[in-house]
C-alpha cells in the first residue's frame, strides 16, 4: 500500500457523522463484558488546588504511604526482631561499638551538579554566568545523602484470562501540528484500520477483536506550545495560533472517527494543552466538538490505571521514564520502567527534576499493587519484556512516538503479546511473544 499519491495535510477520509461506517460489517466486544474499570482515581485532583504549598510534604507524604510497605518487607526479609529506627534515634557517642542489625527508612537525596536549579538560573538573570545546558543530569560528581536498598513489597492483581482473544490497541506521539505534520496520512491509514475501513473481511474480522484504542499523550506537537511565543503580543503569534487550532481539529477528525467504532481513551503529555505538573489531568472534552458526543471516548489522567477482562493496565506519557533516563546511566526505558516496578514508584524523581502538584496528605504515584501491563509512551523505539518482581510477572511495553515510526502497538489480553503494525508503504505485522 502506498501512500505517495495521497495529499497529507488532508485527511483521506471523511470524519464520521452518523457514528459507524455503512462498509463495516463486524461487532466490536460488549464493554459490559469486558469489565472495564478506570482504576485511576488518585491521579484526579480534587477540591481546591493550591500551589503555595512547600514541596517538603510530597516527600513526607511519600515516606508516611511507603514505610509500613518497607518495614514489613524488611521484616520479611530479615526477621522479625530486626529494630527500626530514625536517623535522629542514633546516639552520637556509640563509637561503632553496635553489634545488633538496625533499619532506618527515609529518603534518599542524589546531589547532582548537573541537575536543573532555579536558583541558578535567577543568579544568570542577575547577570552571573549563565550555566550550561545537559540533557543527562548524571555525573561521577554525584552523591547520595542516604542509600536504602529494601523495596516496598507490593502484591500482584490476580486476575481472570479472558475467553476470546480480545485486545487493545496503543498509540503515542501523534505530534499534529497543523500542516508541518507530514504523516497525518499514516495516521489516518492507522484510524481506516482501527475502524475496520482497510483489509478484507478476514482481516476486519481480526481487527475486530481490538477493544479499545489508548492515546498516550503528545497528541500535539511542540510547536504548539511554544513558551516564547506565549510571552509575544497576539498578532506577532497568529501563524502559531492558528496552527494550534488547525492541529486540534486534526485530532478531533481522527479522533470521532475511532470513537464512532471502538473505545478510545486519550491522555495527555507535555506537549497537550493540559497542565504541566503530574499526575496530569483529563484533556477537556470541548477541545473535540465532534468525537465529545462519543460516550465512548474517554479523557484520563497521566498517568492512567484500568482494568478490563481480568487485567489491569498502567500507563505513562512517557515524560517520568525520559526523566529516569536523564538522571540515571540506565541504559533505556524498559529498565527504567523495571525500576519504577521495584521501586514501586511511577515518578521518582518528581518533584526534584520534574514537575508535580505539592501533595500533603499522599502521594498518588505510589504503586500499591503490580499491574498486569505497563505502558510508556513517547519512546524513541520499540520494546517489549517480561519482568517478574516479587512473585508476579509484567509485562512492559515501550511505545514509539507515532511521528517517528508510523507505528502502534497492539497487546493481546489473553496471552500478553505484543503485535506492531507500521502503517508505512508496506503493512506487515507480526505477534512478538514477550
Amino acid at each position: 500500500m502506498t501512500l505517495s499519491d495521497t495529499n497529507p495535510s488532508s485527511l483521506l477520509t471523511a470524519p464520521l457523522t452518523s457514528g459507524v461506517r455503512a462498509e463495516v460489517k463486524f461487532n466490536r466486544p460488549n464493554i459490559e463484558s469486558m469489565g472495564y474499570k478506570n482504576t485511576g482515581e488518585q491521579f484526579r485532583l480534587t477540591g481546591t488546588k493550591d500551589y503555595n504549598r512547600q514541596f517538603y510534604k510530597v516527600y513526607g507524604a511519600r515516606l508516611a504511604t511507603m514505610r509500613p510497605l518497607i518495614v514489613a518487607a524488611a521484616k520479611e526479609k530479615l526477621g522479625n526482631n530486626i529494630q527500626v529506627k530514625n536517623l535522629v534515634d542514633l546516639k552520637e557517642d556509640d563509637d561503632g561499638a553496635r553489634e545488633e542489625d538496625i533499619l532506618i527508612v527515609g529518603t534518599v537525596f542524589k546531589q547532582q551538579e548537573r541537575k536543573p536549579s532555579i536558583l541558578a538560573e535567577l543568579s544568570e538573570d542577575g547577570g552571573l554566568d549563565m550555566q550550561p545546558v545537559h540533557t543527562v543530569y548524571t555525573a561521577e560528581t554525584d552523591s547520595l545523602v542516604l542509600e536504602d536498598v529494601i523495596f516496598a513489597k507490593i502484591e500482584g492483581i490476580d486476575g481472570a484470562v479472558p475467553e476470546d482473544d480480545i485486545s487493545v490497541c496503543v498509540l503515542s506521539g501523534l505530534e499534529l501540528g497543523g500542516e508541518c505534520a507530514g504523516w497525518l496520512s499514516a495516521a489516518q491509514l492507522a484510524t481506516d484500520w482501527v475502524v475496520g475501513s482497510v483489509g478484507g473481511p478476514g482481516e476486519q474480522g481480526d481487527i475486530a477483536r481490538v477493544e479499545r484504542v489508548i492515546v498516550a499523550g503528545d497528541s500535539l506537537s511542540l510547536s504548539t506550545r511554544d513558551k516564547q511565543d506565549q510571552a509575544k503580543a497576539k498578532y506577532l503569534t497568529a501563524n502559531t495560533a492558528a496552527a494550534s487550532i488547525a492541529a486540534v481539529r486534526q485530532l478531533d477528525d481522527l479522533l470521532v472517527q475511532m470513537a464512532g467504532n471502538v473505545n478510545v481513551d486519550i491522555m495527555p503529555g507535555p506537549n497537550d494543552p493540559a497542565t504541566i505538573n503530574l499526575p496530569q489531568q483529563p484533556l477537556h472534552r470541548v477541545m473535540f466538538p465532534q468525537a465529545g458526543l462519543f460516550p465512548t471516548l474517554n479523557t484520563v489522567t497521566n498517568p492512567y490505571s484500568m482494568q478490563i477482562a481480568g487485567r489491569s493496565f498502567m500507563v505513562v506519557s512517557g515524560q517520568t521514564i525520559t526523566d529516569i533516563l536523564r538522571n540515571s546511566t540506565l541504559s533505556g526505558p524498559l529498565e527504567a520502567m523495571a525500576k519504577c516496578l521495584e521501586w514501586a514508584h511511577m515518578a521518582p524523581t518528581c518533584p526534584d527534576t520534574l514537575g508535580c502538584y505539592p501533595y500533603t496528605e499522599t502521594d498518588p504515584h505510589i504503586l500499591s499493587s503490580l499491574p498486569d501491563v505497563f505502558i510508556a509512551g513517547n519512546q524513541s523505539s520499540y520494546g517489549a519484556r517480561r519482568v517478574t518482581i516479587r512473585g508476579h510477572s509484567t509485562l512492559m511495553v515501550s511505545v514509539p512516538k507515532f511521528s517517528s515510526s508510523t507505528s502502534l502497538v497492539r497487546i493481546s489480553l489473553k496471552t500478553l503479546t505484543c503485535q506492531v503494525v507500521s502503517f508505512g508503504a508496506e503493512m506487515d505485522p507480526e505477534w512478538i511473544d514477550r
